[in-house]
């Protein structure tokens, strides 16, 4: 008997090279350039806030895919297309993305610039248990990943407190409305601007803080 199963398994071992291990799943992170050419949003010198946005999206997108090519990083949107209500969210939601990140600026008028850091919450919140098959409302999904989301929030503040540039506000728990109905973690970021450029000088600070939580997913 012992050598009739022998002789049974043999061929699935000589093609045991055809079974692999799923890869790993990808690293998926949607930025949100906030307004579009219906809503620019605040001047900022000669433009507007959702010209300023999309190049900080854009970057922030080009510097990661130079170190780790194996990430997949979505913009919410093309430079000049509109942005419907909801559609954010709807996008997230349906490509199952594991961090979210809306990209605001304003125009600032202290010495040292501001930035402040958000995540949405009704401050009604608990400690929810894994979604599996439950059902939440569109406006309390962020709950399912709320321990996430503070987790992250949390390390992109301490990247950006390196630096003395610019001094750091938050993470405040507020019903954040660039925020809401988004299941995946999802953190809000307003940056303090003196001058149209200034944006760029924030980049490194992002970068970091977006590949630590990365690391540590």
């Amino acid at each position: 008997m012992n050598k009739l199963l022998l002789l049974l398994l043999m061929p699935c071992m000589n093609n045991a090279w055809f079974f692999t291990l799923p890869a790993e799943k990808p690293f998926v992170l949607l930025l949100e350039a906030s307004g579009d050419p219906m809503h620019p949003g605040r001047s900022i010198d000669d433009s507007f806030e959702s010209t300023i946005t999309f190049e900080i999206a854009q970057t922030i997108k080009q510097m990661l895919l130079a170190q780790y090519p194996n990430l997949k990083i979505l913009l919410n949107r093309a430079a000049a297309e509109t942005v419907a209500p909801l559609q954010n969210a709807n996008f997230a939601n349906k490509l199952n993305v594991d961090c979210y990140i809306s990209i605001h600026a304003f125009a600032e008028s202290e010495i040292k610039p501001h930035v402040y850091l958000y995540q949405f919450s009704y401050h009604d919140d608990f400690i929810a248990k894994d979604a599996g098959l439950s059902f939440y409302p569109f406006d309390k999904i962020y709950m399912v990943n709320q321990k996430q989301t503070t987790a992250w929030a949390e390390q992109l503040k301490q990247a950006l407190e390196k630096h003395s540039l610019w001094a750091v506000k938050g993470v405040f728990s507020l019903p954040f409305k660039p925020l809401i109905g988004i299941k995946a973690p999802a953190i809000g970021i307003e940056i303090g601007l003196k001058n149209r450029s200034e944006w760029r000088n924030y980049i490194e600070a992002l970068v970091s803080g977006i590949i630590t939580i990365i690391n540590n997913r």
